[in-house]
């Protein structure tokens, strides 16, 4: 069942939309072929000065392991889409956590 049109191979099934940044969407989806979920990042501007920078982080970034951040797995470039995998972690947005809970004002 997919929300999207992305030529994903076969292998991801898009489960659900997560969100969407300046560049790109984020899907839950599943990776049949592992038999895991995670994270698709979807790049929307794919122009060839687009996909050398996404590349390039990516690569930089792939082999960085902390408990802290998210590990980066596959990154798919070709003619339609450019996205890349990475864990999927439960939880809320970065902007909802810094601004925590709401709080009333006494009364």
């Amino acid at each position: 069942m997919s929300f999207v049109k992305l030529a994903l191979p076969d292998r991801f099934e898009v489960v659900r939309r997560i969100g969407e940044g300046g560049m790109g969407v984020v899907y839950e989806a599943l990776d049949v072929e592992r038999g895991e979920r995670v994270a698709l990042k979807t790049i929307l501007h794919h122009d060839a000065d687009t996909i050398a920078r996404v590349k390039h982080e990516f690569r930089a970034l792939q082999d960085i392991h902390h408990p802290n951040l998210v590990t980066l797995r596959e990154l798919v470039a070709d003619a339609d889409d450019v996205f890349f995998t990475m864990d999927l972690v439960d939880g809320v947005d970065l902007m909802t956590w810094i601004r925590g809970p709401r709080r009333t004002a006494p009364a």
